[in-house]
């Protein structure tokens, strides 16, 4: 049996999401004030492009992946 481990999300972690693999965001910073939590994250090809995600978006499997650092 395994157990899948989730660590929680830190700035400058990285995603990409699964409708479009080929881009990357980073995490820049977090929007605390907003319930859910939101990330703001920059596009890590073109760094002026940004959007905002949910945190519990990020950590959806489903919706996101990470990009493991090397």
């Amino acid at each position: 049996m395994f157990i899948k481990v989730r660590r929680g999300i830190e700035g400058k972690d990285r995603f990409m999401k699964r409708s479009l693999p080929k881009v990357g965001w980073r995490v820049e910073r977090f929007m605390k004030n907003i319930d859910p939590p939101h990330a703001v994250l920059h596009r890590l090809d073109d760094p002026k492009t940004c959007i905002t995600v949910s945190v519990d978006a990020l950590m959806n499997d489903r919706l996101y992946s990470r990009i493991e650092r090397s």
